[in-house]
């Protein structure tokens, strides 16, 4: 809201935002965040500048589903399982996990990306399905790979909200962090109730997703063309799958630059 203060000396009017949630705190420093880069851009309209900023974390945040499906929650761990890997290495690593702000891999530095496909114990075929022609093209120049997880419940295993937990713990930027898992249906504070979905791993697979990976191409898109989606079926992959060793070594060069 916009607020008058005044003091002996002078008069002003200021934009007061304010947030009553402790539980949402490291969310409201980033929503602060934006605000100040706004308006270092353009603070010829303060108020309106900063009203702007709200509005949109009032979208985003409006747009959030109540409860992701079990299928959400299995990618959503899948990908944080992975981001746990990428924070031993590197705290600030956050900042490559692409897929919540729209990039087209889950994770990128915009030469290196892997994308993460997770599934569970219902299926006993290692399959997984591919959204649009560009998700297993690698970033232009570089290098992509394909990380293939499967989990199975247990009530020993671990939850989505624990492993968030411990990546706020490991990672140099929790706002960040909660920002991107809220654009992805999970809310800083929720809590894990009795029958929260617990999953062990099970098995896990990296690949190189190179010219002999198969998988459908177009270049260029034609304009007709909307919302291709096909499966892979690992079985039919002559790909050999990265041993731990080269699978560490891509994840060191993730965000190097010489």
């Amino acid at each position: 809201m916009e607020r008058a203060l005044q003091d002996d000396e002078t008069y002003g009017r200021f934009a007061d935002i304010v947030c009553t949630r402790r539980d949402l705190d490291d969310v409201f420093t980033g929503l602060c965040s934006d605000v100040l880069v706004a308006l270092e851009a353009d603070g010829r309209q303060p108020y309106r500048t900063t009203l702007a900023v709200v509005n949109r974390w009032r979208q985003l945040f409006s747009g959030i589903p109540r409860t992701l499906t079990e299928t959400q929650e299995i990618g959503l761990i899948g990908e944080l399982s992975v981001l746990l890997h990428l924070l031993v290495k590197d705290p600030g690593a956050v900042r490559w996990w692409t897929g919540p702000e729209g990039g087209r891999h889950d994770f990128s530095d915009g030469l290196r990306a892997v994308e993460v496909k997770s599934t569970h114990t219902t299926s006993e075929r290692r399959t997984f399905d591919v959204h649009g022609l560009d998700q297993l093209e690698a970033p232009q120049d570089g290098r992509l790979t394909l990380a293939w997880q499967r989990f199975e419940k247990s009530p020993r295993g671990r939850t989505v909200g624990e492993l968030a937990a411990e990546a706020a713990r490991m990672c140099d930027d929790e706002s960040e962090l909660w920002l991107r898992l809220a654009r992805v249906g999970y809310r800083h504070g929720q809590t894990d109730d009795e029958g929260a979905l617990r999953v062990s791993p099970l098995e896990e697979r990296w690949y190189e997703v190179d010219g002999a990976f198969p998988r459908l191409t177009a270049e260029p898109v034609p304009d007709a063309l909307l919302d291709v989606r096909y499966t892979v079926d690992l079985a039919g992959v002559h790909s050999p799958v990265l041993d731990d060793a080269a699978v560490d070594a891509f994840l060191d060069e993730l965000g190097w630059t010489p």
